[in-house]
């Protein structure tokens, strides 16, 4: 650890933790977000290409020019008309006179393309063109009789789904930042909350001391982990309580016996140096004297 930084407090690091879970949860459902909707904008791009293929392959089956043919097209397609672009083959691939003046010539027809048309298959693909703009592609054949008479190819620029998603992702930059922050605020507000009867039993256990082993902790009566761990220190506070009692009784108990051959010894001392005496008095009490000490040792 650095010298100098203290270390974090659970509160902070359970708020560091509930920040980087939501922040995590929110990148992989943000991402998820992204694919399911660029999916969906490509499907409903391709829905929109077979609607005008079907239509220009309606339309271009009479003997309408060109232009009667566009305004026919304009007339059924609506808005969805104008950034459509299409062009008509035949059936061994080659481009038709009829054609679109809408950037029909960003157009081309690609071997799997006309493989799947001489199979009676729609081919979906996405090209980038010299105008290096990405171009979502549908070839349709047009079978009747059985046998392919015509292949129509409906194209669209994929500008507008890039612009969405791109709005989806400026959005996502700022949302997620604000939702880990405001999410991070309320997990302070949170852990505080929960840790709040921590610092109250804290509080309460720092007030007990060795001469006051009678006060306990009080308990809330949830019956949760903290009323739990209340419990527990009141426990140990209660072993330490007798402990302690025993220590006490035991110390009295042992003064107690000390007591009196202390008083015993010096008494015998006190008499024996109050007058000169004769050598065997003086041995009588030294013998008494070691017995007493004799007796000390053992009480130890």
């Amino acid at each position: 650890m650095i010298l100098g930084l203290r270390p974090l407090s659970i509160r902070t690091r359970l708020t560091l933790w509930y920040s980087a879970v939501l922040l995590v949860i929110l990148i992989v459902t943000s991402g998820l977000g992204y694919s399911v909707l660029r999916w969906s904008l490509l499907q409903d791009l391709d829905v929109s290409l077979v609607t005008v293929a079907q239509v220009v392959r309606d339309t271009t089956e009479g003997p309408a020019g060109e232009a009667e043919a566009e305004t026919l097209l304009r007339e059924f397609l609506g808005p969805e008309f104008y950034d459509k672009f299409f062009r008509l083959f035949d059936p061994q691939g080659h481009p038709e006179a009829w054609l679109s003046r809408r950037r029909s010539q960003a157009l081309r027809l690609s071997p799997q393309g006309r493989a799947n048309a001489a199979r009676g298959l729609k081919t979906f693909e996405t090209i980038r063109t010299n105008g290096s703009d990405d171009v979502r592609l549908l070839t349709m054949p047009v079978v009747r009789g059985g046998r392919v008479t015509r292949i129509v190819q409906v194209g669209t620029s994929l500008d507008r789904a890039r612009s969405a998603l791109r709005r989806y992702l400026d959005t996502l930059v700022v949302l997620i930042p604000l939702g880990v922050g405001l999410a991070a605020a309320g997990g302070a507000i949170i852990a505080r909350t929960a840790l709040r009867p921590v610092d109250e039993i804290a509080l309460a256990a720092r007030r007990i001391t060795a001469e006051d082993l009678g006060q306990r902790i009080s308990l809330r009566g949830t019956g949760d982990e903290l009323d739990r761990l209340a419990k527990t220190l009141n426990s140990m506070l209660a072993r330490l309580a007798a402990t302690f009692g025993e220590m006490r009784r035991f110390a009295a108990d042992a003064a107690h016996e000390l007591r009196t051959p202390l008083t015993a010894l010096k008494g015998g001392i006190e008499v024996s140096l109050r007058a000169d005496r004769p050598a065997e008095e003086y041995r009588r009490v030294l013998a008494s004297s070691l017995a007493e000490v004799e007796r000390l040792i053992r009480l130890s």
